[in-house]
């Protein structure tokens, strides 16, 4: 996928651009960066950090982040991730997919932890016959292999919003980030949840206009 915005920058004459993630979109910015570092002169991530090659959520990492998490919350934060990879997943969701939006976009911290978080917490009690479902290469790492050496230190300036989303928290991307980063700036604490641009825009932007506006 890198590939392809790659291309499609190339076509479009676009030059080297300034590349915004927020969730499966900062996996997305981080690979594009490590793969083709000429196209961006600034990176900036909501709620969701940069994640460096050769690390994914599998299956191991999954199980050691909730561990971990829930020691902190009390509760576990990737269940659903377990969730998806079950069969009849698809076909559970398919024929709800207001509830299952509904679900995903709460700010109910109730919704969060009892609902999609726990291990299978967000199919029970509603399940749907079983069919056959692709395995996903993020939980399986299957590229693992091939990202291992790819380059991980990013030199552009790089700017992470954080939120008071309580899965994002305890991730402490922050952390996680510091060790791969040059110039990295953290912005703290947005009063809002996993869905920032849409929960707090005028302060998300405010804080995306200055880093865009600054010379480095």
């Amino acid at each position: 996928m890198a590939a392809d915005i790659a291309e499609l920058l190339s076509h479009g004459g676009a030059g080297r651009v300034v590349g915004v993630g927020h969730d499966w979109g900062a996996f997305l910015l981080s690979r594009l960066a490590n793969y083709y570092p000429s196209l961006v002169s600034k990176l900036m991530f909501l709620d969701t950090g940069y994640t460096a090659p050769g690390t994914s959520l599998s299956f191991s990492n999954i199980k050691l982040i909730d561990f971990m998490v829930q020691q902190q919350l009390k509760y576990a934060v990737f269940g659903y991730f377990l969730f998806f990879d079950e069969h009849g997943a698809a076909a559970l969701m398919n024929p709800n997919v207001e509830s299952v939006e509904s679900l995903f976009h709460s700010r109910d911290e109730e919704v969060i932890r009892g609902i999609w978080a726990p291990k299978m917490g967000f199919g029970r009690g509603w399940r749907a016959d079983q069919a056959e479902f692709r395995k996903q290469a993020q939980l399986h790492n299957i590229n693992a292999a091939d990202e291992a050496d790819r380059n991980k230190e990013i030199k552009q300036p790089t700017l992470l919003i954080t939120t008071q989303n309580p899965i994002s928290v305890s991730a402490d991307f922050p952390a996680q980030m510091k060790p791969y980063m040059r110039n990295l700036e953290v912005v703290s604490g947005v009063e809002a949840g996993h869905w920032a641009m849409l929960e707090a825009p005028d302060e998300t932007n405010g804080i995306l206009q200055r880093f865009l506006d600054r010379d480095s």
